[in-house]
């Protein structure tokens, strides 16, 4: 079951068990107010773990999705520890550059000449320096390349969009509120 299937289902047990207490004409206000503090209470506690767990699972698809889109690009034949290495030198020649001009023409020098290690890297700088064209002329020229960074970016405005809105506007669903009977009846502290 997913996370919000399952703060769905927290939600429609509490709402049952908040309609059957307050429908409940045996009861006065203050019982009523007894009787729904710690099922109001299990319900926000539940549905405060489980936003958490889903603003975790985004951290997470994120984190994932850029290690997936920044890592060095395969090298037939090579060591894994030499295609890092290489990887880390690309890296470190283009780290001074901060012209996209320049950026630009790095990346076309390694698309010519087949060096996607160095044309990643490139891509790489451009993308942190916000030089678009750059990033996307790369895209252009790699389509797994272009996959990968395609789902990093969505999973990066995904979680940049909640974080700007709040939760509640970015995945469209409230928190359990307070139902009006416990305002009036606050347990003295």
């Amino acid at each position: 079951m997913s996370i919000n299937d399952r703060l769905k289902a927290n939600r429609d047990r509490y709402e049952r068990k908040l309609a059957d207490i307050q429908q409940d004409n045996d009861l006065t206000a203050e019982a009523k107010a007894r009787k729904l503090r710690p099922v109001f209470q299990e319900a926000k506690a539940v549905d405060s773990k489980l936003r958490g767990e889903r603003m975790a699972d985004l951290r997470e698809k994120v984190r994932d999705t850029e290690r997936e889109a920044f890592a060095a690009p395969p090298m037939r034949g090579a060591d894994p520890a030499l295609a890092q290495l290489n990887f880390r030198h690309a890296l470190d020649s283009v780290e001074p550059l901060t012209d996209p001009n320049l950026l630009a023409r790095k990346l076309d020098r390694a698309t010519s000449t087949g060096d996607t290690t160095l044309a990643r890297a490139t891509a790489i700088r451009a993308n942190e320096l916000g030089a678009d064209a750059v990033v996307q002329t790369y895209m252009d020229s790699d389509e797994a390349a272009n996959r990968k960074w395609a789902a990093w970016a969505e999973a990066y405005a995904d979680v940049e969009q909640i974080e700007r809105l709040g939760e509640s506007l970015g995945f469209g669903d409230l928190p359990i509120a307070e139902p009006p009977e416990l305002r009036n009846f606050r347990e003295a502290s």
